[in-house]
């Protein structure tokens, strides 16, 4: 009987050592995510969702950052500081132009 006890205790062991089955923890990922208007109405969705824990349930771990703006908001998405950009159609439009301009230049004649 105690060798059984003792058999069973070492397959035990032996299966939650082979098969690890703790729960893994995930790590939320940061994202920042920049607004260039200071108003709350248009940014009342953002913080709502944020207050509730809307992002934290997607695993996403949310940073808000204010940049006076539009195209330099743009700048900051272009250059990588930030992961979104919340702006009006206006600086986008603009943005997605000076790029285009950039890298498709008509023929000199």
């Amino acid at each position: 009987m105690k060798t059984s006890i003792i058999t069973i205790a070492a397959c035990l062991a032996f299966l939650s050592l082979a098969f690890d089955i703790s729960t893994p923890i995930a790590v939320a990922k940061p994202i920042t995510l920049a607004y260039q208007t200071p108003t709350l109405g248009s940014n009342l969705p953002i913080f709502v969702a944020a207050e509730l824990g809307l992002f934290a349930a997607d695993n996403l771990e949310l940073k808000t950052v204010f940049i006076q703006g539009g195209p330099t908001a743009m700048a900051a998405l272009i250059g990588g500081d930030v992961d979104y950009v919340k702006v009006a159609g206006v600086p986008a439009a603009r943005a997605i132009a000076i790029i285009f301009t950039m890298c498709v230049r008509p023929p000199l004649p």
